[in-house]
């Protein structure tokens, strides 16, 4: 169990077209931020995790950033594959 994943809520954006290599779990707008690595899903550290780089997983899958917080529910236990994330936008 990894207890520093990240959890984004993001709302519907229409205009978006295509499958991210990103997902939320559940999900469909907020949940456990995971990312696809040469078809293995993982999931993503929420060490430096702030609203800029909510607003670029949220915009790669599609939709607008809401908040970003620390995601605890037990279920996680995945490999990490992103940790100290700094997006630019």
């Amino acid at each position: 169990e990894h207890a520093e994943d990240v959890g984004v809520v993001c709302m519907p954006n229409v205009s978006f077209h295509g499958p991210p290599p990103l997902r939320l779990v559940p999900g469909p707008y907020s949940g456990r931020l995971e990312l696809d690595f040469n078809g293995s899903w993982g999931e993503v550290c929420s060490s430096n995790f702030d609203m800029l780089d909510a607003e670029v997983a949220c915009r790669q899958l599609g939709l607008f950033p809401v908040s970003v917080f620390p995601y605890v529910d037990g279920t996680g236990g995945a490999v990490v594959w992103m940790s100290h994330v700094q997006c630019t936008g």
